[in-house]
């Protein structure tokens, strides 16, 4: 169960029947060139087992050879001519397996190997994605990115901050929810049965400040010798508003009004309102002015 890998020596031409039976903690074994027929069982529940080298002078491969190894995901055979084997038990769902690009066509017509992906050795997984780009849509919360299509990629990763952020099948996605006023930073790789690409050149890109129009129609209308409300139209993307009174700011609301107390009776009083998103303000709300009603009158 200890062992992790083994060379085996280069006199050796055949790997015999469960050989290597359930060594669960195997992850690499290097095969010699001079096997020429590995044995029944002889690498099953090798449970560790990432890839194995099968060798050029390989002619024949026993039944369930490589049964019930979960992680195995990568075969490079190297023999020219197909080995025979009635069923080596590669269940592996992510399973792929190289072979001499001569011999490409063998393999795909030969049982049970076709039933895995086959390429030929020496083959890269997908080409990284060229000439991504990045841009602002709408209100400054939306970023489009379009990138060049690789070909043979099933699907691509698009990574923001170096965080994957989605999988699509399209050459172009949309990021929504975003903040004004921000820096994003975006990647993408190409994802095919083989893997996955490098990550393509960054594309960054940053939001505008959002800054909303000054609100309108303000009104203002004295309720008492002491009170003052002010009402205006609510205005597009704002989160709250500021309440300037002569000048001085004396409040922030999210509603389009504001009762102003404690004022002084029959004496002016002067507002103006600005609109806020995030850390922008809008220009000032033409300016109102009023005077509280005189002591007695009512």
């Amino acid at each position: 169960d200890n062992l992790t890998s083994i060379e085996i020596p280069s006199g050796i031409t055949y790997i015999g029947y469960e050989a290597f039976y359930s060594c669960s903690s195997l992850t690499s074994i290097e095969i010699p060139s001079g096997v020429t027929s590995i044995g029944e069982d002889a690498f099953s529940w090798c449970e560790s087992l990432t890839s194995i080298e099968i060798p050029s002078g390989v002619t024949s491969i026993g039944y369930l050879a490589f049964e019930a190894c979960p992680s195995l995901t990568k075969i490079y055979c190297y023999a020219e001519n197909v080995p025979e084997t009635e069923d080596f038990g590669w269940t592996h769902e992510n399973m792929v397996i190289y072979v001499p690009a001569q011999s490409l066509d063998a393999y795909k017509a030969a049982s049970p190997w076709n039933n895995y992906p086959i390429f030929p050795l020496g083959t890269e997984g997908p080409a990284v994605p060229q000439n991504l780009t990045a841009q602002v849509l709408g209100y400054n919360d939306e970023i489009n990115l379009s990138w060049d299509a690789v070909e043979g990629a099933e699907y691509y990763n698009v990574y923001m901050f170096d965080e994957l952020y989605e999988q699509t099948s399209n050459v172009n996605t949309t990021i929504y929810g975003l903040s004004s006023n921000t820096e994003y930073c975006f990647k993408v790789t190409a994802v095919n049965v083989i893997g996955e690409s490098e990550k393509s050149e960054e594309a960054c890109v940053e939001t505008e400040a959002m800054v909303p129009a000054a609100p309108q129609n303000i009104v203002a209308t004295a309720i008492s010798t002491s009170s003052i409300i002010i009402t205006w139209d609510n205005t597009e993307n704002a989160q709250n508003y500021n309440v300037y009174r002569n000048e001085e700011l004396i409040t922030s609301t999210s509603n389009p009004h504001y009762t102003d107390t404690d004022l002084e009776y029959n004496t002016y009083y002067c507002y103006t309102i600005t609109a806020t998103y995030a850390d922008t303000e809008s220009a000032k709300s033409e300016e109102v002015c009023i005077k509280t009603l005189g002591e007695g009158v009512e």
